[in-house]
């Protein structure tokens, strides 16, 4: 084989393998469940080193969060009720949509690498997305999470409510891609309902679902719970994916809990409960 043969041949072979790389990337960025059977979840609670994860009355609590025997709106029954309930507006009677599974608390040995300031290079960004994400591996390596075996995986971070000022700029996140979310928390039992709606909120971008707000404001019309609503304010619940409660031009409430929250129109054909353009915009 001659040298030119040999670079051509060299180039088609990295040329396919780009193509399929980035086919691979496409799939993954447009991937919709079938909802034939209940999507398998990870929820892995991670605590923050300066938790005292020795403390009784917090294992206690954080036993209330993790369990599936009786439903509450913070804990992972009430997300899996939620989830429920939701799809039924949408779509009927039906069997669960998702089915939770969890593991933890788990005890980081060192806190997750901050953000980068917003005006940060690119390349400072990329590097610091890459040392997060890495973080997170780390810790699935570790503790043998086996996380490629769940269709997502959403990881809690709890932290101590002194520590809030340094967890500020560390929003939760996640990744339609990856499958993976992470949900940053204060610990204890009065912020485990505003949790658990972020964590819904954080499962759903991985199934599919984009975020309704900008800035600090829901978008109308697919951020309103309500959209044909008249008068239009002041709306009374959330659509999942704003997070926030309409009251009136520009001012809106924070929800606290699941049970102000429900999935809208647009956020139900991106998860493929519903077809696009059919049905109304809040369920039946």
């Amino acid at each position: 084989m001659t040298l030119r043969r040999y670079r051509q041949g060299a180039l088609f072979a990295l040329l396919i393998g780009v193509s399929a790389w980035g086919l691979a990337m496409w799939r993954a960025d447009n991937h919709v469940f079938a909802w034939d059977r209940p999507v398998s979840v990870l929820i892995a609670v991670v605590l923050d080193p300066r938790v005292d994860h020795d403390d009784d009355v917090l294992r206690g609590f954080l036993t209330r969060f993790l369990s599936k025997s009786v439903s509450h709106r913070e804990n992972l029954a009430g997300i899996e009720f939620w989830f429920q309930r939701e799809h039924e507006r949408w779509t009927g009677p039906s069997p669960p949509p998702i089915a939770l599974s969890s593991r933890g608390p788990i005890a980081a040995t060192e806190p997750p690498p901050l953000p980068p300031p917003p005006d940060a290079p690119f390349l400072e960004r990329w590097r610091s997305t890459r040392q997060f994400l890495q973080y997170f591996e780390t810790i699935d390596q570790r503790e043998n999470l086996a996380r490629r075996g769940y269709d997502a995986t959403i990881v809690v971070y709890f932290y101590d409510e002194a520590d809030a000022p340094r967890y500020t700029g560390q929003h939760s996140v996640a990744s339609r891609r990856d499958r993976l979310g992470v949900v940053f928390s204060a610990v204890g039992p009065r912020h485990f309902a505003r949790c658990a709606a972020v964590v819904a909120h954080e499962l759903c971008h991985t199934l599919g679902a984009s975020d309704k707000y900008e800035g600090q404001r829901c978008t109308f019309p697919d951020g309103f719970a309500d959209p044909h609503r008249e008068p239009l304010y002041p709306q009374d619940r959330a659509e999942i994916m704003g997070l926030g409660i309409p009251l009136g031009p520009g001012v809106e409430r924070r929800v606290e809990g699941l049970d102000e929250c429900v999935v809208g129109r647009k956020t139900a054909e991106e998860v493929g409960w519903v077809a696009a353009g059919g049905g109304n915009s809040s369920g039946s």
